[in-house]
């Protein structure tokens, strides 16, 4: 059990040596994630730019609340 503690630690925080074969597979763990992450995942958030209007009146709602 506590071997598969370090090792998962070793692998969150990173501390293989380039070069390694430790660091090869966690590199390719990374890259496979990376490529079969669908698209749709990250199309999910859409941001909105606000108008210098909707920014003006939401700075004075907060102020009036504030003061």
């Amino acid at each position: 059990m506590n071997a598969i503690k370090r090792f998962l630690g070793a692998i969150f925080y990173w501390t293989y040596d380039r070069g390694t074969w430790q660091w090869d597979i966690s590199c390719l763990v990374f890259i496979i994630i990376i490529f079969t992450t669908p698209r749709e995942f990250f199309d999910r958030y859409t941001y909105n730019a606000l108008t210098p209007d909707q920014i003006r009146s939401a700075i004075a709602a907060f102020l009036n609340r504030i003061f």
